[in-house]
């Protein structure tokens, strides 16, 4: 999952607790400057990848999709 750099404290630590709470093991984290902004890259372990988006926006972060760089339904 890739989520954009909000700019905020902490980012690395919302995420896996966002995912925590939702149930949904996250095994690798890794932050990249990608063009004008960063994102982290979320290695998790789950075949609900809407379910684990869902958990990430309602903690205030926001998924993109990888391919097309938008914003993940």
């Amino acid at each position: 999952i890739e989520i954009r750099d909000d700019g905020k404290p902490n980012l690395m630590s919302r995420i896996a607790e966002a995912l925590e709470r939702h149930g949904t093991s996250c095994t690798r984290l890794i932050r990249a400057q990608g063009g004008d902004a960063a994102v982290v890259y979320a290695r998790v372990q789950t075949i609900n990848l809407h379910g684990a988006h869902e958990a990430l926006r309602a903690a205030g972060l926001e998924p993109v999709l990888r391919k097309t760089g938008t914003p993940a339904p």
